[in-house]
């Protein structure tokens, strides 16, 4: 096959990639570029990511892990928190027996304290004193190990006193519970992380009060929630907060949307060479990660 056949059916593969990726924004114009976003990284094999990118005016400085073991991950994390990185997504998952981390870092001047894979006592030890000298919890990734929960967070301290509830290790009918009956009172999902123990999901959340619309999927298959996904964007949705688990060999997605009016783009459950392309190409057009999940 000649040199110039074989260049025009790998352009027509990466055009169908994006637009099945861009289906949310049809007036996204994007091109095959060599413009590569800021990352550090191999190219994992069995990773699979949701994400949703929005578009800034302005430059916004963004650079990303995936899927490191815990000691290469923290050799980054230290690096660019003495350079004024902090976490905008954390992400760890389990494969086999190893604990594999994600992140996302914004450039930002607002400390941080971090926890990484502590058990729940330790963890609620650290979440208790915190919260007495003012940290508020803002980032929380768990995983399961060997039938253990363990926990990862980031904290920051906000200008004012924020009030929060909480739960954590729910299940769902005790955490839909719950939310139902603050929902009236104005309070809204700041955080949502789910994990999975014997095929079943649990719920760990915390709401702080408003009055933003927010709807909301729980554990539903991939056909449900980009159906729902599609219905929301042109109404002005963009995603909150998003989840991804397997559950007897299905991915199960739990979702949340505000209104915001804004526009969006997305990836669903991609596997990391797709993922990589429609982010390369995403980028070099201002696109930056607003929410990004890691199958767990």
């Amino acid at each position: 096959m000649r040199p110039a056949i074989i260049a025009s059916i790998h352009l027509l593969l990466l055009l169908v990639l994006l637009a099945r990726a861009s289906n949310a924004v049809p007036y996204a114009n994007f091109a095959v570029t060599t413009c590569q976003p800021p990352m550090w990284t191999d190219s994992p094999t069995t990773i699979r990511l949701t994400t949703e990118f929005v578009r800034y005016d302005v430059n916004v400085e963004e650079t990303s892990v995936y899927d490191k073991p815990f000691h290469a991950f923290l050799v980054q994390f230290n690096e660019l928190s003495h350079k004024g990185w902090g976490l905008h997504v954390l992400r760890a998952r389990v494969s086999g027996t190893n604990v594999l981390y994600t992140g996302v870092w914004r450039r930002t001047q607002i400390p941080e304290e971090t926890v990484f894979g502590l058990e729940w006592p330790a963890f609620w030890a650290q979440f208790t004193k915190l919260w007495w000298e003012g940290w508020r919890l803002e980032i929380l990734t768990q995983y399961v190990l060997n039938d253990k929960v363990y926990f990862s967070a980031v904290w920051r301290k906000p200008m004012i006193s924020v009030d929060e509830v909480r739960v954590f290790g729910w299940k769902f009918n005790n955490f839909k519970a719950k939310y139902d009956a603050i929902r009236p009172q104005n309070w809204r999902l700041h955080i949502l992380d789910t994990y999975v123990v014997n095929d079943e999901v649990f719920y760990s959340a915390v709401w702080r009060r408003s009055d933003a619309t927010e709807i909301q999927v729980y554990s539903v298959n991939l056909e449900t929630y980009t159906a729902k996904y599609t219905a929301l964007w042109p109404l002005g949705y963009q995603l909150h907060i998003i989840n991804q688990n397997i559950v007897k060999g299905v991915s199960l997605y739990t979702a949340v949307w505000r209104h915001t009016g804004g526009g969006a783009s997305r990836v669903d459950g991609e596997n990391w060479i797709n993922f990589k392309i429609v982010y390369t190409n995403l980028w070099c057009s201002g696109w930056r990660i607003n929410q990004l999940a890691v199958e767990n």
